[in-house]
């Protein structure tokens, strides 16, 4: 990534963009039930934040 200025931002603002889809589509999932099932709602947005957070520590944090 070093050979190219800017690319560790290229590729964070696709990964964002990437972890934003999954996450909304989560939610969408769980949409219908999620005013009387916050359990539900509470374990979508989790399971996003698990299956990404080890690339985003990994790759972003350690590339600054």
């Amino acid at each position: 990534m070093s050979m190219v200025p800017t690319g560790v931002e290229q590729l964070g603002a696709r990964f964002e963009a990437y972890v934003l889809k999954h996450g909304r589509e989560a939610v969408a999932r769980v949409a219908n039930d999620a005013a009387t099932e916050t359990k539900a709602f509470s374990n979508a947005l989790l399971e996003v934040f698990e299956r990404f957070n080890g690339v985003v520590s990994a790759v972003f944090v350690d590339a600054q």
